[in-house]
């Protein structure tokens, strides 16, 4: 189709006397009423996207959005029962800058093919200071190592700890505030330490402390408050200690 052929640009149109041989050329006139409606929709859908096809990309870029993830298939044989691969989980995180001082994070975990899917974590954080850091919402409370660093990716050892798998469950993730930092000693080593406020466990007495998580709600109003202290060496070396103390109904 040409130009002149073209229904929204012909009126605009004319061409030359045919005894100069010229191409067909664009002459403004007045547009009438009718015209400038066409005129102004056109400015308007065409404006709009081109001003978010400019804004979109810089605001994601100063927000330094990112968006990743991991996933573990296992392959379980246990003498006495049907061997079987086991898609263990599925793990999407985000993290992304809001402010120049405020952060967002989130993990949400799909388990066993999909059959749970549960928010693995999903808070703010506050980072204005250099030794101190704020953060609030759902988080991997630290207490002992393993709890934080859970993931195969991490921890590259079939299985977890005994005392990490009933006497405190690992993931042990809970709602509250935490403070927490780090402090140099000596060349490339380092004192970290978290105190953290949380709604703690819930539960019947004598009942699977692995049940007691997930008190997203505060269901019998006892919070929980509990610390760690560690130092890491600069060989990464990472001896802490962890205490934890609340009452729970």
């Amino acid at each position: 189709m040409s130009v002149a052929q073209h229904k929204f640009l012909k009126p605009y149109l004319r061409r030359e006397p045919p005894c100069r041989r010229v191409s067909p050329l664009l002459v403004w006139r007045r547009p009438n009423r009718k015209e400038k409606g066409m005129l102004k929709r056109a400015w308007y859908w065409g404006a709009v996207p081109l001003a978010l096809t400019l804004a979109l990309p810089a605001a994601a870029a100063g927000q330094g959005l990112e968006v990743f993830g991991y996933a573990t298939i296992d392959y379980v044989d246990v003498e006495g029962e049907p061997q079987t691969f086991d898609a263990h989980n599925l793990n999407l995180v985000v993290l992304g800058k809001l402010l120049d001082d405020l952060f967002v994070a989130g993990e949400v975990e799909y388990e066993h093919g999909g059959d749970e899917i549960a928010l693995e974590y999903g808070y703010l954080a506050f980072r204005r200071w250099r030794h101190v850091n704020i953060t609030a919402g759902k988080f991997i409370v630290p207490f002992g190592r393993f709890n934080q660093d859970h993931p195969a990716w991490i921890s590259r050892v079939p299985g977890r700890p005994n005392g990490f798998a009933r006497v405190l469950p690992a993931t042990y993730n809970d709602v509250g505030v935490i403070v927490g930092g780090g402090l140099p000693v000596g060349h490339l080593s380092r004192v970290t330490y978290d105190l953290w406020w949380v709604n703690g466990l819930a539960g019947e007495d004598g009942a699977d402390i692995r049940a007691m998580r997930d008190n997203l709600e505060d269901v019998d109003g006892n919070k929980f408050v509990g610390g760690r202290l560690a130092y890491i060496s600069r060989i990464g070396v990472n001896v802490g200690v962890s205490y934890q103390t609340g009452t729970y109904d």
